[in-house]
């Protein structure tokens, strides 16, 4: 079984990620990325 395939399938499932081109999310190092995951609700 492909764990990463099937952890990724759940991750879009259920609303934990989000692909934010137009507005990227501030990560706490300081660095601008367009991929949101919130892991709290993972």
């Amino acid at each position: 079984m492909d764990y990463s395939k099937a952890i990724a399938k759940i991750a879009w499932e259920i609303p934990t990620t989000e692909l934010r081109f137009n507005n990227p999310v501030l990560w706490a190092s300081g660095v601008f990325m367009p991929i949101y995951n919130d892991n709290r609700i993972f």
